[in-house]
């Protein structure tokens, strides 16, 4: 294997094993130094290995070599799209064996059909697959971390101010597990007085994630497109402060839950690789369910959250002031919102919205009076004609009315008696003008 490296690729990352200064040369010629990953202890797979039947040279090779595993981002999942991969049917990992040229690698590498059945092998996949779910987990706490160092200051101090019981158990068990994770560090795995301060953490970060998804619930219903301008401009700074906290509470707890995670994955893979393959696939489908609720809530709140801002965008002219004290801390919190679901691995993008100036909102309602006042006076142009026509018909109506009435007082003519078209002697004469 001196002069090969093979591949391992699942939904988890990407996999290069081989010699260090192949495995070095092979991320250089593909761009993928600086892609996020770690190295593999590839001495505690092969001791797993070991003691697997059929699997013990393998795993001596395997201890002889090193590794590195990757983050499968935008890079290193256009790099694995241009090498031969074989999926293996088992296990759902692809995986290669390729040759170097001299020792160096460029982008047409030799792709070693034959050799490719060693790593098929489906202890070694269950192994390599499990420890490549548990780097991702390792690499999603130190993600969590930046993020929880990242956001304001302040957040930690009211975190650890809270009385609320459910906080008050998550953080001793973030201790526990902390700790945990520590001699893990040092020793390399479990052991049994480790499992036993942590393997009943899970249940009070479950109850403390659902009480944090339910203060957010709250929080979208106050913010309700009912809710007044004012009221939403005195409220939105400690809206945002409040919705940063339950977000970071969240995160904690997302942290927490991939900690004990990886110890699990550790007891399983010391069991045995057949047991860790199936302790792998409950673990992520319990990661991806518990991901799909905090998504669907923090959801629920982004569009609620939008809803409003986008309604007091309407108000800007007639309450200007209120209406961007609303919609900045609605951007903000939008963001929070969002960088926090990209955080647990959601593709999202947003414009924001944002807060029209008082004089960009005066001359889109100077621009709406100018078009009405153009429509107002073309509609009295044409009242006015039509009353102008109105008016001739009218006066040709009262100047023959006026004729009339001064032919009655001056008396018929001679020619005309009895053919006057005045009024009869029994008749009234009509002394309306």
């Amino acid at each position: 294997m001196h002069d090969e490296i093979e591949l391992v690729q699942t939904e988890d990352g990407l996999a290069v094993l081989g010699n260090t200064d192949l495995v070095a040369s092979f991320l250089t010629a593909y761009g993928l130094e600086g892609v996020p990953g770690t190295d593999l202890d590839l001495p505690k797979l092969s001791t797993n290995l070991n003691t697997s039947a059929g699997v013990l040279a393998q795993g001596s090779e395997l201890a002889a070599n090193s590794g590195r595993w990757m983050k499968l981002t935008v890079e290193s999942a256009e790099a694995a799209k241009t090498l031969p991969m074989v999926m293996n049917s088992t296990s759902g990992a692809s995986h290669a064996i390729l040759r170097a040229a001299d020792g160096k690698f460029a982008k047409n590498l030799q792709f070693v059909p034959t050799a490719a059945v060693e790593l098929a092998n489906p202890a070694m996949l269950a192994g390599m697959s499990g420890m490549m779910f548990q780097l991702a987990l390792e690499q999603s706490l130190k993600e969590i971390a930046d993020y929880l160092a990242a956001i304001d200051e302040k957040v930690e101090d009211v975190l650890r101010a809270q009385k609320d019981s459910a906080l008050a158990e998550m953080i001793g068990v973030a201790l526990v597990l902390d700790e945990a994770m520590t001699i893990r560090s040092h020793t390399g795995n479990v052991s049994e007085v480790s499992w036993s301060k942590i393997q009943n953490a899970g249940l009070p970060i479950a109850t403390t994630q659902a009480y944090a998804l339910r203060q957010l619930d709250a929080i979208s219903e106050k913010v309700t497109k009912k809710a007044r301008l004012g009221d939403l401009a005195k409220n939105a700074p400690k809206i945002r402060t409040a919705i940063q906290e339950w977000l970071a509470v969240l995160a904690q707890c997302d942290q927490l839950q991939d900690a004990i995670g990886i110890l699990e994955l550790d007891r399983a893979m010391d069991a045995s690789l057949e047991e860790l393959e199936q302790h792998k696939t409950g673990l992520r489908a319990a990661r991806e369910k518990r991901r799909a609720l905090i998504m669907h809530t923090t959801t629920s709140l982004l569009t609620q959250i939008e809803a409003t801002a986008r309604k007091a965008n309407t108000r800007v002219l007639l309450q200007p002031i209120q209406a961007k004290a609303v919609i900045v801390p609605a951007n903000a919190s939008a963001e929070q919102i969002i960088d926090f679901q990209r955080l647990l691995g959601a593709e999202l993008s947003r414009e924001a919205i944002d807060a029209k100036r008082w004089l960009q909102a005066v001359a889109e309602a100077k621009d709406a009076v100018v078009d009405t006042t153009l429509d107002h006076a073309q509609t009295l142009k044409e009242f006015g004609e039509e009353t102008q026509g109105k008016a001739r018909v009218s006066r040709s109506a009262f100047l023959r009315k006026v004729s009339a009435k001064a032919a009655a007082l001056a008396g018929p003519d001679e020619d005309e008696v009895g053919t006057s078209d005045g009024p009869g002697p029994d008749e009234d004469a009509d002394t309306s003008v």
